[in-house]
């Protein structure tokens, strides 16, 4: 029954919040044998497998999910993204859009999908996917960053920069925001903007090699800006 399995489920809960996943493990588990057929205690073994990286451990609770609950959205996202680190993108394409036809307010399965269509190099896709993810959750950096990273691959420079700029306020403490902003600054040549980036991410980092990267990325940067005036220098001397 239900009733009994439910307070295993939510102890479980706990202790997965609390990290301790394998003690989860055997509470999920015991829900099961009170109620095989417990959705959400099977859904919630699924991603504790997924967290440990037991893909195909993970694979087979999402598909019994499904195989009790075939509208049930999140477990095929989850299940796309197990076949898409398993190398089935096509496959992971198909699990994002049934996701998305149960639930089509769900952000992270267009976010998905759209990040399966770059992998593809179908550009105009992934754009169409990634702004949706965006509009639904219009304050989520990594899907912001996506969609900027996309625009500043096609040098669209005008459309990429804000969106990388928004990444950086909404997620004050990631390197790869910082990084992706300067370079697309480095892209059009706005090597000062570019610099300054770096130098905030270099004073704040507390990681020695991640400051390693960050020294030598700025003096890359300083490197192409003399580059640059010499050969404006030299190219107007030559007129």
């Amino acid at each position: 029954m239900q009733s009994k399995a439910e307070p295993y489920l939510q102890k479980g809960l706990a202790l997965e919040a609390s990290s301790q996943y394998s003690s989860a493990a055997e509470q999920y588990k015991l829900a099961l044998q009170e109620y095989p057929d417990y959705r959400d205690a099977i859904f919630q073994l699924g991603n504790l497998y997924e967290k440990l990286g037991l893909r195909e451990q993970a694979r087979v609770q999402y598909e019994k999910v499904i195989g009790l609950d075939p509208d049930f959205a999140d477990a095929w996202n989850n299940l796309g993204n197990i076949l898409g680190q398993q190398g089935r993108i096509d496959s992971a394409m198909m699990a994002y859009r049934e996701a998305i036809e149960q639930n089509g307010k769900l952000s992270s399965a267009h976010y998905n999908l759209g990040h399966s269509f770059l992998l593809k190099r179908n550009f105009e896709d992934a754009e169409k996917e990634l702004k949706i993810a965006v509009d639904l959750e219009p304050r989520q950096a990594r899907y912001i960053r996506a969609l900027g990273l996309l625009y500043a691959a096609q040098k669209r420079a005008e459309e990429a920069i804000p969106l990388l700029e928004k990444a950086v306020q909404l997620e004050p403490g990631n390197f790869e925001s910082y990084q992706s902003l300067a370079d697309a600054y480095f892209n059009e040549k706005k090597y000062d903007a570019a610099i300054s980036i770096l130098e905030r991410v270099y004073v704040n980092a507390s990681d020695m090699q991640e400051k390693m990267i960050v020294k030598q990325r700025i003096r890359e940067i300083k490197d192409q800006k003399i580059a640059d005036r010499s050969a404006d220098i030299r190219k107007r001397a030559g007129k």
